[in-house]
């Protein structure tokens, strides 16, 4: 199936496991805005998703140490 198709296959419904659909898609390279489109989900969630996907790969790609486990968290948590 080509990737034009794959989002015909999305959810519309919110369930349970739409989120996981969503974040499979995300990851396989389904553009947000097809996905917005969709499902109607908002642009601003699933541009955070995007984030968390990105930094997914970022700790994936390189070895696990101390600092590569707090850069994340200060990512998605900034102190005010």
């Amino acid at each position: 199936m080509d990737a034009r198709h794959r989002h015909q296959y999305l959810p519309l419904e919110p369930t349970d496991l739409r989120l996981w659909a969503v974040m499979a898609a995300l990851r396989r390279g389904i553009a947000p805005k097809a996905i917005h489109d969709k499902t109607n989900i908002d642009m601003w969630f699933l541009d955070k998703m995007v984030n968390i996907i990105n930094m997914e790969k970022r700790l994936l790609s390189q070895p696990l140490t101390r600092i590569s486990c707090v850069r994340p968290k200060s990512a998605v948590s900034p102190m005010k």
